[in-house]
């Protein structure tokens, strides 16, 4: 049986994850789009697919894995998707939130800690840049954009799918709970005293990084054992959230490979 009708139930549905944050945090899942994201789906997490008749006839049921989905028309998928021109495939998900509690201590976890970030583009970003650069979980403080809003899941490139996201109050919260694990806790601010580069990131670390316009919460700043700088030439006064989470991320990574 293929849906024909955008009043359908299920699309309904789909439209509300799409467009409701609110939607989205009530049921705990959300929507991934495109061949390969849903084929990189975990099978836990898999609630259902929507695929129209082209793509079977194109591409068959491989990204899918074997798990249920319906078919629909190009149009019904056209009034499902959030892209322009969607791939003719879309699923549900469950969310992959931890609590803070259930962050491990132990170890040399690496976190990056988000405070305020508001542009969608520049939280899937960093939820990508933070797993390839070793990153345990990234943990979202203050008034984020939603990780899971299309924009931010497209922009993640499967990292979503993969990276665990953690919920606190604001940044001075997530500082003091992680100190409490044993985890020192950096900075990005441009009143930093120490260049970025010559803080040790090489035991359980937590990386801050404040939104895009206003940077850290004088709070969270309080709060940090240290606050980093990284240094501008010419007349820059600060880099792009994104940019500068990189920055972090992998000069952290770079100290944990010279680990012996």
């Amino acid at each position: 049986m293929i849906i024909t009708s955008t009043k359908n139930p299920a699309v309904a549905e789909v439209r509300e994850l799409v467009r409701r944050a609110r939607a989205r945090r009530e049921s705990g899942t959300y929507i991934v789009e495109g061949r390969r994201m849903v084929s990189e789906v975990p099978p836990e997490r898999f609630v259902r697919g929507f695929v129209t008749e082209a793509f079977l006839e194109r591409c068959g049921t491989a990204a899918l894995g074997g798990l249920p989905y319906d078919t629909v028309t190009d149009a019904v998928m056209d009034a499902m998707a959030d892209t322009v021109t969607p791939q003719g495939i879309l699923a549900i998900v469950r969310m992959h939130d931890v609590r803070p509690e259930d962050l491990p201590g132990d170890g040399a976890p690496l976190y990056l800690v988000l405070e305020g970030i508001s542009d969608p583009g520049n939280m899937g970003t960093l939820l990508r840049t933070a797993e390839g650069a070793g990153a345990s979980a990234v943990v979202l403080a203050g008034d984020c954009a939603d990780p899971y809003q299309p924009k931010a899941v497209r922009s993640s490139m499967g990292s979503l799918l993969r990276m665990p996201v953690c919920r606190m109050g604001d940044g001075a919260q997530a500082a003091a709970l992680l100190q409490k694990k044993g985890v020192r806790c950096f900075g990005a601010a441009l009143e930093g005293s120490v260049p970025y580069t010559e803080a040790a990131y090489t035991g359980p670390a937590a990386l801050f990084v404040g939104s895009e316009a206003h940077g850290l919460a004088r709070e969270t700043v309080a709060a940090m054992d240290a606050c980093v700088r990284i240094p501008m030439e010419g007349k820059v006064e600060s880099l792009n959230a994104a940019v500068a989470g990189a920055v972090l991320l992998y000069e952290a990574k770079r100290q944990r490979g010279q680990q012996v």
